[in-house]
């Protein structure tokens, strides 16, 4: 049928499906982007050599990548939930924390499961409540 032989009621009709399908083309593609945009700093942290972590505002850890549970003797499972003091060394608990415009930096023994010391630098982008 060509569409000059339509009626007005079958043009309005496919002018609504094309407006369906043009919305869940919009929708898929937000939801494209935001999976997108949540992926690329996990799939960093995931692969970085470096020990990286997400602790909540008291200091405990919410999420280790590989590299600081192997690191450090432990699996990710066990680490999640511990407090970041119990894989500091007493030296480095009773160091006082370098402040700055809301970072703190310390160079520090982290502790392996095996007590094992590993000296590195420690970095928070927000302050956090340390206690012992």
């Amino acid at each position: 049928m060509k569409d000059a032989d339509k009626t007005k009621k079958q043009l309005i009709n496919e002018l609504r499906k094309l407006r369906q399908r043009i919305s869940e083309l919009e929708t898929s593609e937000a939801r494209f982007k935001r999976v997108n945009s949540e992926e690329k700093p996990r799939t960093f942290m995931e692969t970085a050599s470096d020990l990286m972590d997400i602790a909540d505002k008291d200091g405990n850890f919410a999420h280790v990548n590989e590299s600081m549970a192997r690191t450090l003797g432990y699996s990710k499972e066990e680490m999640v939930g511990m407090h970041i003091t119990q894989v500091l060394s007493k030296e480095a608990l009773e160091e006082d924390f370098k402040s700055t415009k809301g970072e703190i930096s310390l160079e520090t023994a982290w502790v392996t499961k095996d007590g094992e010391e590993i000296y590195g630098e420690l970095s928070f982008a927000e302050n956090y409540r340390i206690t012992q």
